[in-house]
């Protein structure tokens, strides 16, 4: 992936939700699954931003919205459900259950 451009507001507002609905379940994002959160994050936003009308933008903002929270559920229930994950990576989603989550739901824009 490229260098990551500064970040947005609706860049952060995405992550942010992200961030705290996994916060919220008693999870953490990893290293490398906050690495794909932040570059989706950044995707979805240069294309809501470039959208052509204000009832585009917020429709594809709704749409980012529910497939941040999508992927973070998938993952936490990866978490859940993946042999020995809870026991290796206590508290933590990350690239694993990142990876279980894509192979569930993509294509899942802003992710696949």
């Amino acid at each position: 992936m490229p260098g990551l451009a500064a970040p947005t507001p609706i860049a952060d507002t995405l992550f942010l939700a992200a961030f705290e609905q996994a916060r919220a379940a008693g999870y953490r994002l990893g290293d490398g699954a906050e690495h794909q959160f932040r570059y989706a994050a950044d995707q979805a936003a240069a294309q809501i931003e470039a959208a052509g009308s204000e009832e585009a933008a917020g429709a594809m903002l709704e749409h980012a919205r529910r497939s941040f929270a999508t992927m973070i559920a998938t993952m936490i229930e990866g978490a859940e459900t993946i042999e020995g994950y809870r026991a290796a990576q206590p508290g933590t989603i990350g690239e694993v259950t990142f990876t279980h989550a894509m192979g569930k739901l993509c294509p899942l824009w802003p992710f696949c």
